[in-house]
């Protein structure tokens, strides 16, 4: 049995696909599992053993390649004009689109009413893949241990922490006042992973602690910043990505949340058990607009990003404190 699955992006997305992935392949006889994304992400699927084949969106001759293999199935996990475009190219395939429960994520925006709250986008992905008789296992999200070389010479050092600075979004970054406040916090080595339009902030952050800050922002490929995530003691980041991948390797992780809320269906917390490290969460509190998006924004709505600014200092203390208790 031959099923397309389509998740163009991003990173957080792509991890937290592999749950469904890995049903399709082990409840499906013989399935043969195909995954279209976008090629800067197709890397972290590259070693999981429920993923046969990944296609690239935009590669040359795509949809006539696709109209011959004879798919089975498509499952759309993206939801969009693109993946739309797909399955009509592949209009005799039978298809199963996820339900992104937009309405129901934008009424929880605007009204702040916890009775607007989705379940997990895990569950949702699951759902999808329900026509097909494919079930939840008990199991969480996954990453394979990547084969790359990475510098050994903060490995070896270890045990150490990963700070996550980057985010799609600017209200959904961690600001250099509290990333200040959070590492100088633990006396641990630190690597600091993110993208290029992090870079300077990776750089006054290694300024003021260079005995203990390996600044790895812009430098590393997503294979390679995973290994070092799958490598350290705990992480801590925001709503993005890498926080996902972390969840991947069962890392405990604390999570500081600007405008988005765990409550839109994105949390790192999915399926959690007691082998499964632990993920803490610092929210904002008793802020009349948070949240105030359902992604984020380029700058702050009302101009005082206070979402991330007032964030309680003796709360952040207790949390890490915490944190590098769970993960000693």
């Amino acid at each position: 049995m031959k099923i397309l699955v389509i998740r163009f992006s991003s990173i957080g997305d792509l991890v937290l696909t592999t749950p469904v992935l890995r049903g399709l392949k082990n409840q499906l006889p013989f399935a043969e599992i195909h995954v279209l994304t976008k090629s800067v992400y197709a890397s972290l699927l590259e070693g999981l053993d429920s993923v046969d084949t990944i296609w690239n969106l935009g590669e040359a001759k795509l949809i006539p390649q696709l109209q011959e293999i004879q798919f089975d199935a498509v499952i759309d996990l993206q939801r969009n004009w693109r993946s739309l475009f797909v399955k009509l190219s592949l209009w005799s395939v039978p298809h199963y689109t996820y339900n992104k429960k937009s309405i129901q994520r934008w009424l929880f925006v605007i009204t702040k009413w916890a009775r607007f709250k989705v379940n997990h986008v895990c569950d949702r992905y699951w759902e999808t893949a329900f026509p097909l008789g494919v079930f939840p296992d008990k199991q969480g999200i996954e990453l394979p241990s990547y084969r790359v070389e990475i510098e050994d010479n903060i490995v070896q050092v270890k045990p150490y922490l990963v700070a996550i600075l980057g985010g799609t979004y600017t209200t959904k970054k961690i600001p250099k006042d509290l990333w200040i406040r959070a590492l100088s916090s633990t006396p641990l080595p630190i690597v600091l992973i993110g993208g290029e339009a992090d870079y300077t902030l990776a750089q006054e952050l290694a300024a003021l602690l260079p005995e203990r800050v390996m600044n790895c922002v812009g430098k590393l490929s997503l294979q390679a910043s995973a290994k070092y995530i799958e490598n350290c003691q705990f992480a801590i980041g925001g709503d993005t990505g890498f926080t996902h991948i972390a969840r991947a390797y069962k890392k405990s992780v604390l999570v500081i949340w600007g405008n988005t809320h765990p409550g839109l269906g994105f949390s790192p917390d999915w399926k959690i058990t007691e082998e499964d490290g632990r993920v803490l969460h610092l929210l904002p509190q008793n802020l009349s607009c948070h949240p105030c998006s359902k992604l984020g924004h380029e700058v702050c709505p009302r101009k005082h990003f206070h979402c991330m600014k007032l964030h309680s200092a003796k709360e952040l203390a207790l949390l890490l404190e915490n944190l590098q208790g769970i993960s000693s």
